[in-house]
């Protein structure tokens, strides 16, 4: 049997082989003698709720390259920055950090009695494993089941196209490394570097339309670099 706890909330699991009858483990809890800590209003009393185990959410954090690239948590503006060279305890250090401020008021029951204690997400809710560049991520706890949901981890895409004017684009890159082409109407330009120039991006241009019969482009800059990669 393995029991976690997080706050007010047990997960017990019981291990086992094929012939373990799950109805003659069911747990039934007996209140009389727990204190109510006046969470549900004077005239409440002190209950207990059992609920089929809801899988937590996990995630995968690949880092590829050298760089420093920035995680956000929930799809928000909210997020840390990770590298390769960061320890798990780093990883979740920081995701802890986003995951309160994502959500101030997520904290354990604990909080209405105590309201001076640490009652948010913390080592129960929050499992960080790292292999080799790869960080792995479980909630469990305070963020079980589909709560998780709010609190999932995003990385940019490798790159975006933004029309800003008639003719023209802002296109931003996220990498650390490799080559990439422009293409417009049919014509498109020869392999650029990750980190190509605005003059090299324009040179491109240039031949990919002259090659192509088109009119040179009118407006050309260098695209924006953003180096964050990852998967999750």
């Amino acid at each position: 049997m393995v029991v976690n706890r997080a706050g007010n909330t047990f997960t017990i699991g019981f291990l086992g082989d094929e012939n373990l009858n799950p109805a003659a483990l069911a747990i039934t809890v007996n209140t009389s003698q727990l204190l109510y800590d006046g969470s549900n209003g004077p005239s409440g009393t002190a209950t207990a709720d059992v609920t089929t185990l809801a899988t937590g959410l996990a995630q995968t954090v690949d880092v590829r390259g050298g760089g420093v690239y920035h995680v956000t948590v929930g799809g928000g503006s909210i997020g840390f920055d990770v590298s390769a060279a960061m320890s798990a305890l780093d990883f979740f250090t920081a995701l802890k950090a986003a995951i309160r401020a994502v959500s101030p008021t997520l904290l354990s029951a604990e909080a209405a009695q105590f309201p001076a204690g640490d009652w948010g997400p913390g080592v129960k809710d929050i499992l960080v494993d790292k292999v080799g560049s790869s960080f792995f991520v479980t909630y469990q706890g305070l963020l079980r089941g589909t709560v998780a949901d709010a609190f999932a981890l995003h990385i940019a895409p490798n790159s975006t196209v933004t029309p800003t004017v008639t003719g023209a684009a802002d296109v931003t890159l996220n990498a650390v490394g490799g080559t990439f082409t422009l293409s417009s109407g049919g014509a498109r330009t020869y392999a650029l570097a990750f980190d190509a120039s605005g003059a090299a991006v324009a040179c491109g241009a240039l031949l990919a339309a002259r090659r192509d019969g088109r009119r040179p482009p009118q407006r050309l800059g260098a695209p924006h670099h953003r180096p964050r990669h990852g998967g999750g």
